[in-house]
């Protein structure tokens, strides 16, 4: 028969070697989970919205506001520190500047543009449009064609060129017969841009995905800690 009391002692240096390395071990795998998370939403965003694809993604034209988006910028040295950042921009996308930036604001919440120096917007017609969306002439080398011309169209104006028949030259007027105009440009004097982007609806609504992440991140911290697994 066994004696009685018995006692239990702690291996106290395997508890101390545990809970110094607890922190460190946390931080691993929940940087792990947050860059998972970013990474997922990041992918299903951009599908959703950026792709071109679908009635509720954005026309892809120049690809800049992609270029500007990512959602697994993870940063921080401890668990104090530790946060992820997604969106549009730095710090998410540090080496993103100016360009597109502009107009996140707007495709995100709808608005209105106006000019702030000349009197309209150019806004380029199919004619003069890559397949992409681009404008093939600028409203620069417009202005310096000499087969220029404004028109009159609906409740606005156009900007358009003259075209010639049997002429060899780009310069016109004197050396062909005029047998048509070509829209280049719709000129406005404001254009209401819809809220497109969705951004802080999709993150709201993605939060408890990613906090499921974190949560399988910290069973896994858990696991290691207590020596159930790495």
């Amino acid at each position: 028969m066994a004696k009685t009391p018995i006692s239990f002692s702690l291996d106290s240096s395997a508890f101390r070697k545990a809970a110094a390395e607890a922190p460190k071990v946390y931080f691993r795998h929940l940087r792990d989970g947050m860059r998972r998370a970013g990474a997922q939403f990041e992918k299903e965003y951009v599908a959703r919205r950026l792709s071109g694809a679908g009635s509720s993604s954005l026309a892809r034209r120049s690809g800049n506001l992609r270029r500007i988006f990512a959602g697994r910028a993870v940063a921080g040295r401890d668990l104090d520190t530790l946060h992820l950042t997604i969106g549009f921009g730095p710090p998410a996308v540090p080496t993103a500047t100016g360009g597109a930036l502009k107009y996140v604001s707007i495709h995100e919440t709808g608005g209105t543009i106006v000019p702030k120096k000349a009197k309209h917007l150019w806004i380029p017609a199919e004619p003069n449009q890559t397949p992409a969306g681009l404008a093939r002439m600028s409203p620069t080398n417009f202005m310096a064609n000499p087969n220029r011309v404004f028109m009159k169209w609906g409740r606005g104006y156009v900007a358009a060129l003259r075209m010639f028949r049997g002429s060899k030259s780009k310069l016109g007027p004197a050396l062909g017969k005029q047998v048509s105009t070509k829209v280049m440009f719709y000129l406005a004097q404001r254009v209401t841009i819809p809220a497109r982007l969705h951004f802080g609806d999709d993150i709201a609504a993605y939060w408890p995905r990613a906090q499921e992440y974190l949560a399988v991140a910290t069973m896994r911290a858990s696991a290691e800690v207590s020596g159930g697994g790495a």
